[in-house]
């Protein structure tokens, strides 16, 4: 007999005295505990006294983590005895399952039973991200809501207002801003679930106070940059970027200028040059001197 045969015959050997150490239990449900992932059954062999905490998961810590599966109450599961501890045992199989939980460290849980399947998780991806991620429904109505009141407002103003003869339309100007100067803007960039996989954050070097290179610990300092990016575009104006001479607010030049423009389209104009950068507008809102801006950036 060469040296494979000899292996194969230990091996089966030994499986077969293994067997014949472990025997199964068939046992029904008699109570689920999920906050310590065990159950308690009774063997359907009479005269078998009931087992009590039969493991669910390979751990005994008091957190549940792995793949745990909750069988139903009454439903018939094979036990097999830990270690050939008759006293302790762990479940190998179900004939009906209540939930399944599969927890991954503290930052992913998966939740499965007939009502509901649950994923928590810091990013959720579908189909390799090409088509984004869910719409979140509770934001898309507010959206849409801020939209149609913008569009009434709108209409509203250009059908009230009369035209006044020789003002060049400063009398509709004046009531088409007065009407939808303080509505907010849809807020486009909270639409899709922040699990998904398009919003993202820039890196680039960053810049001190005085606009200077920060270095730290003898290096360049590389950090999230779109703050820093969203600044640049307020301050630049059109020409200041070589490769895209169309991107910049000038906001020096609206804040310094003698008459300026209304607050509408400060707005717009930021929104279309964060635009160009990749960027989708939350809200912009502008106060005396004060523009703040919420913004995301997308792939």
């Amino acid at each position: 007999m060469n040296n494979n045969a000899s292996i194969k015959r230990l091996i089966r050997e030994i499986a077969q005295s293994g067997m014949d150490q472990l025997p199964i239990v068939v046992a029904r449900v008699t109570r689920v505990d999920k906050d310590k992932a065990t159950i308690d059954a009774m063997p359907i062999v009479q005269g078998q006294p009931q087992i009590f905490d039969v493991r669910l998961m390979a751990g005994i810590d008091d957190y549940v983590v792995g793949i745990v599966t909750y069988p139903v109450l009454q439903s018939t599961v094979l036990l097999v005895p830990i270690e050939n501890d008759n006293t302790a045992y762990y479940l190998l199989a179900t004939s009906e399952v209540e939930e399944v939980l599969l927890v991954m460290g503290n930052t992913t849980t998966v939740k499965l039973n007939s009502d509901l399947c649950s994923i928590d998780c810091p990013q959720i991806v579908f189909n390799g991200g090409g088509i984004g991620g869910m719409v979140k429904l509770p934001s898309l109505v507010e959206a849409l809501s801020n939209i149609n009141a913008y569009c009434n407002a709108l209409r509203t103003a250009l059908t009230t207002t009369l035209p006044v003869s020789g003002d060049g339309g400063a009398a509709i100007k004046a009531a088409v801003v007065a009407a939808i100067g303080s509505l907010p803007l849809a807020d486009i960039g909270s639409l899709g679930n922040e699990k998904n996989s398009t919003i993202m954050q820039a890196t680039d070097l960053i810049l001190d106070e005085n606009q200077d290179l920060q270095i730290a610990f003898g290096d360049f300092v590389i950090d999230y940059s779109d703050e820093q990016h969203i600044s640049h575009i307020l301050i630049a104006d059109k020409g200041s970027f070589r490769e895209h001479p169309l991107l910049g607010v000038g906001i020096i030049r609206w804040m310094n200028a003698p008459k300026r423009s209304d607050a509408v389209d400060l707005r717009n104009k930021i929104a279309s040059n964060l635009k160009y950068d990749n960027m989708v507008t939350i809200s912009i809102e502008v106060t005396n001197d004060n523009v703040n801006i919420n913004a995301q950036r997308i792939k």
